[in-house]
């Protein structure tokens, strides 16, 4: 049976001044270093998984990343480790997936009220839905 490992949500920085090209230069320098590195390790690098931001948000399209030739998605948005980080380091789409999912909480404890014994109501509840205001 054959092992396939990989890293799973792993930021990269990169700090240039009002230098856009410095920028991509050396994201492209470090996306072919990991490329070798993942090959020298018998990792992958899914690039359909992999994404980049620019914080603060810069002109649309002046940087381009690559990995094996194949432009890597530009995001505006994106969960890491529970929370949803966006290019402005504004809050607003996290609380909207954070109240998204208390919804469906909410409505599914609706549904299972008088279904359900009270503790194990409870511990439901203390599974899905307190953590996730603790989040914010």
């Amino acid at each position: 049976m054959k092992r396939l490992d990989y890293l799973r949500m792993t930021p990269i920085y990169f700090l240039a001044r009002n230098t856009a090209p410095l920028v991509a230069d050396a994201a492209n320098n470090t996306m072919f270093k990991l490329k070798n590195w993942f090959l020298a390790n018998k990792l992958s690098l899914n690039t359909d998984k992999t994404c980049y931001m620019v914080f603060p948000p810069d002109t649309p399209n002046s940087i381009k990343v690559y990995v094996n030739n194949v432009q890597i998605q530009k995001v505006t948005n994106c969960p890491y480790l529970g929370v949803v980080i966006d290019e402005d380091l504004k809050w607003t789409k996290h609380i909207e997936r954070v109240c998204n999912k208390l919804v469906k909480c909410t409505s599914i404890f609706y549904k299972l009220r008088n279904k359900l014994h009270g503790k194990i109501f409870k511990n439901i509840y203390y599974a899905f839905v307190h953590p996730l205001p603790s989040v914010l």
